[in-house]
Parts: C-alpha cells; sequence; structure tokens
C-alpha cells in the first residue's frame, strides 16, 4: 500500500513538472527567420543572413525541386536574387509593389537563363483584403502546384501584411494572412514555416500564434488567456483576433486577373512539370544556383585542404546584379 502511495506521488509530481515545462516551452516559443532580403554579400532590410535561402539549400540536398512562398509584405528580394537563374527553386513572392522597399518585384521579373520562368512575382496595391488576397493566392499556388510539382516547402509568414502594421498596408485579417499556412498544411508536402516582418507590437504574436494552431492541427480559445504574460499588450479586448479597417482597396478584379493570367502564361511557356528537365544530382545544383553542397565536394576538399572552398558550402552566388 505504502509502495503504491509513493509511486502514485512519483507520478503526480512528474506530471506537474511536465506541465510546467509545457507552460515554460509555451511562454518562451517564438517564430523567427524568414530574413529574406539578406545577400551573399551584404546585409539588408534588418536580415544580414538570409535563413530562407539556407533552408532551401537543405531541402536540395534531398529534393528535386524546392518552392519558396513569400507572403510578407515586402518583396522577397534576396531569396529570388539567390535562385534567380536556377530551376530546382521556383520563388513566388506576393507583396506590395510600387514607391516601397526594396522597390523589385515586378510582374516581368521572371528568372533569367536556366531559371527563366521560376521567378513568379504577384505585385500588389494597397488595401487588398481577405476575400480577394485569399482567392488570387490559390488561383496562383494551384497552378504553380499543378504545374512545377515541389517536393518541398519554404514558407515566409511575414506579419506586416496584416491590417494595421506600422509599415504595412494590406487589409487582412488574421484568417486572410493564415490562407497561405492553411494551403500548405493542407498540401501534402513536407514544408517549413519561418517567421518575418512585422511592426506592430500585438499583432505579430497573435498572428504566428493562430498559423501555429492551425499547423498543429489546434484549435485556441479566441480569447487571450489570463495566465499569459504580456497579457497587457492585447487589450483592450484582449483576442486572438486582428480587426480589418476601411481603407479603400486599391486592387480592383481587372487588374488581379491580368495577373493571374500572365503568371499563368509565363508557367506553361516556360516552366517544366514533374519528369521534366530538371535534375536532381548534385552537379547541377552547382551549375545552376552557384551553391557548392558539401556533400557532393566534401570529400575533394579534404583532400585539397582548400579551406576557402570549403567556406562557400551553402552559400549562395550573386545571379545577378541589382540597379
Amino acid at each position: 500500500m505504502r509502495h503504491q502511495l509513493v509511486h502514485q506521488q512519483q507520478q503526480q509530481q512528474q506530471q506537474q513538472q511536465q506541465q510546467q515545462q509545457e507552460h515554460m516551452l509555451v511562454q518562451q516559443q517564438i517564430w523567427a527567420g524568414g530574413l529574406h532580403h539578406g545577400k551573399k554579400h551584404e546585409a539588408s532590410g534588418f536580415c544580414y543572413v538570409n535563413d530562407c535561402v539556407l533552408a532551401a539549400l537543405e531541402f536540395l540536398r534531398y529534393k528535386h525541386r524546392v518552392l519558396y512562398v513569400d507572403v510578407d509584405i515586402h518583396h522577397g528580394d534576396g531569396v529570388e536574387e539567390a535562385f534567380y537563374t536556377s530551376p530546382r527553386v521556383l520563388c513566388c513572392s506576393f507583396h506590395k509593389y510600387g514607391h516601397f522597399f526594396p522597390g523589385t518585384g515586378a510582374l516581368e521579373d521572371i528568372g533569367m537563363e536556366e531559371g527563366l520562368g521560376y521567378s513568379v512575382n504577384v505585385p500588389l496595391h494597397e488595401g487588398i483584403d481577405d476575400d480577394m488576397y485569399s482567392s488570387l493566392f490559390v488561383r496562383v499556388m494551384d497552378q504553380i502546384m499543378d504545374i512545377y510539382r515541389p517536393e518541398a516547402v519554404v514558407l515566409q509568414c511575414g506579419a506586416d501584411s496584416v491590417a494595421g502594421d506600422r509599415l504595412g498596408c494590406f487589409n487582412l485579417s488574421l484568417d486572410g494572412h493564415s490562407e497561405a499556412v492553411r494551403y500548405f498544411c493542407k498540401a501534402g508536402v513536407p514544408a517549413i514555416f519561418l517567421g518575418g516582418g512585422g511592426y506592430t507590437l500585438g499583432n505579430v504574436p497573435r498572428c504566428w500564434a493562430k498559423e501555429t494552431g492551425y499547423i498543429l492541427g489546434v484549435d485556441l480559445d479566441p480569447k487571450i488567456p489570463d495566465t499569459c504574460v504580456y497579457r497587457g499588450y492585447y487589450g483592450p479586448n484582449y483576442e486572438l483576433k486582428i480587426r480589418t479597417t476601411n481603407m479603400e482597396n486599391r486592387n480592383d478584379e481587372k487588374y488581379i486577373d491580368s495577373i493571374v493570367q500572365k503568371i499563368s502564361t509565363t508557367l506553361r511557356e516556360h516552366v517544366y512539370p514533374i519528369g521534366g528537365q530538371i535534375s536532381a544530382n548534385f552537379t547541377d545544383v552547382e551549375k545552376e544556383t552557384g551553391v557548392v553542397l558539401q556533400s557532393s565536394r566534401e570529400e575533394s576538399d579534404d583532400k585539397n585542404g582548400d579551406e576557402e572552398e570549403a567556406a562557400q558550402h551553402f552559400c549562395v552566388a550573386s545571379n545577378r546584379d541589382r540597379a
């Protein structure tokens, strides 16, 4: 009897310790990364190491084709530049365009050389709302998934595209912004979800908490719990919700249709479906992306003792010059 009581006490202590650890993990859990402006030889836009590129390169060690999708309000110029001449990574960016940092990402920028057609830019105006954004995202992404058939996805979930962001100018609720996360949770393709921009303190954790729930398949309580250490930041309603505004949507259906039509034409003309002319061997990766993969040159580096070459592992070549 005494032994059974001791065993029960030990189980209770273990459960309490586990709950405390889980609580600490929840409180400390943060999204990070999505530093999509970083270049090989240049820091830019608060980004000094481009983890988006590094994630894609790691996938390329095991996969033929990687899809990079960017829903930050700023164009993912650093990632596009890294793979601008390669068909191994198709980059698709939904962003504000026109007199807006970084000033790149025109609809006509579609890649070059072997990468022609493998850069997809969706330049948008101010005020796009949930319905238009969600519909546009699905229309573009369905075509890419059908034609390119990616084997892995890197999704940059910048929260500065939600309504009310200090630097942003879109009018998306959390549901609208989460369209990309929901889409790839259902796609059945290995995916990594990264953070990104976001400059309104209370909105960013709301956004990424909700999207973490989608990723984990958990329905979160719409009320911010009383136990939240930083609950004071989420007043006055203390809800897992971002209210949209009455700002004008300067994107009309005609403009959206023209974007989809242009992208559709580019994909049909230049992007090969699965089983097309895309090779998986590392020699082609190096040739097309300028990337030196460790697994393909590790042995030769050890033999030659070439430290400078070894330092180039997982570095991205500059594929084009920016104005």
